[in-house]
């Protein structure tokens, strides 16, 4: 048997964070049709999880002190991780950002796309795998998604 460690790791009872895997150790099987199913060559590459690309690993928000927050992010290098529930489209890339705060707020989230062909979503949980506290599209490919959620209580 064939036993290899992610870049990073020194035997296989040290963890590694790559992908959207938690770490951990995780076997690859390959698998054929036929018991005569000829010789292949595997090949995989492990990457570390980009900022922002799982809900696992957000990238906070900074609000200023008039209580705002302004970030500039890309899709294009991320997974597909998750759909809102309000999203008419496939499920795309997405990014994810945490804040957190200590008292109910009103929150009002603008979306605008510099990219003419993305519908931009956007959407709000108070937890990874929990449900959705609001939710927003753009209305027309290129145009911006505006949502709001009143009286949010406080929290991450």
């Amino acid at each position: 048997m064939l036993q290899a460690c992610i870049p990073g790791c020194e035997s296989l009872d040290k963890t590694s964070d790559t992908g959207d895997l938690p770490p951990g150790r995780y076997t690859v099987w390959v698998d054929g049709l036929a018991p005569d199913d000829p010789p292949i060559l595997l090949s995989v590459r492990a990457t570390p999880v980009a900022s922002g690309d799982t809900c696992n690993n957000p990238r906070p928000l900074a609000f200023s002190d008039a209580g705002t927050a302004t970030e500039v992010g890309d899709t294009t290098a991320l997974y597909a991780d998750s759909q809102a529930s309000c999203s008419s489209s496939p499920i795309a890339p997405d990014l994810v950002y945490r804040f957190a705060t200590g008292k109910a707020l009103n929150l009002d989230v603008e979306i605008v796309t510099r990219e003419p062909a993305m519908q931009p979503v956007v959407y709000l949980r108070s937890l990874c795998a929990g449900g959705e506290l609001a939710c927003a599209q753009a209305a027309a490919v290129g145009g911006s998604a505006t949502m709001q959620a009143l009286e949010l209580p406080s929290g991450t």
